[in-house]
């Protein structure tokens, strides 16, 4: 009697390998989920279900990520290394609001009338027992 494959092993090697290509296509595709599962041929549902139950898929998505992160403050750097001063402006505003570069709003208030303001202060959540 010969052999039967396992299809239980062979199940797991699939879903690696979909796995890796879903993580591929997320780089490619700059993390659009839909672009993503399409070229990978992995449903949504797959997708969402592996993060909730594969830390080590979840991991590999959040590094993808940040891999576009990475990718899109490269890019700010070199705008700015070129000389685009509204990219430098917006570097300094988000970054820089150590040394005192930041974006306030000022208002005018020329009405007669006084301003109200209401100030909402969160509920504190009730401990259960």
């Amino acid at each position: 009697m010969a052999d039967k494959p396992d299809k239980s092993l062979q199940n797991r090697r699939s879903t690696a390998v979909k796995k890796k290509a879903m993580i591929e296509a997320l780089k490619t595709h700059y993390m659009v989920i839909s672009v993503a599962c399409k070229e990978a041929g992995v449903g949504r549902d797959f997708h969402y279900d592996w993060l909730k139950k594969d830390k080590r898929y979840k991991a590999q998505v959040e590094a993808a990520g940040e891999y576009l992160i990475d990718l899109a403050e490269q890019t700010i750097q070199k705008s700015i290394m070129g000389g685009n001063s509204k990219d430098a402006r917006w570097f300094l505003e988000t970054k820089g609001k150590v040394r005192g570069y930041v974006k306030k709003q000022e208002i005018e208030h020329t009405g007669s009338e006084p301003i109200k303001i209401n100030v909402i202060m969160p509920k504190e959540e009730k401990k259960s027992d």
